[in-house]
């Protein structure tokens, strides 16, 4: 079968007692592509999206700019510099 996603279970089937989550975690991208790439994560059935914080650009900003392009998955950053 390759890599990928199993036809018959869904993301987040249970094994006995463990849910399996699957997240994507992205590098800086244009604004194009990033609403792209967190759209079709959702679509996908992925659990969360997980935004790098490159210098000069503030997470939390671009975190906001994704949630307000969907509408039920987790995002969050995976590195904040403080």
């Amino acid at each position: 079968m390759g890599f990928g996603r199993h036809p018959h279970l869904p993301l987040g089937t249970r094994f006995g007692g463990w849910v399996v989550k699957l997240s994507v975690r992205i590098r800086y991208a244009d604004p194009g592509a990033l609403a792209e790439l967190v759209r079709a994560a959702e679509d996908l059935g992925f659990d969360g999206v997980w935004i790098s914080e490159p210098w000069g650009v503030d997470a939390a900003s671009v975190l906001g700019w994704c949630a307000a392009r969907t509408t039920r998955i987790t995002l969050g950053t995976h590195v904040a510099s403080v």
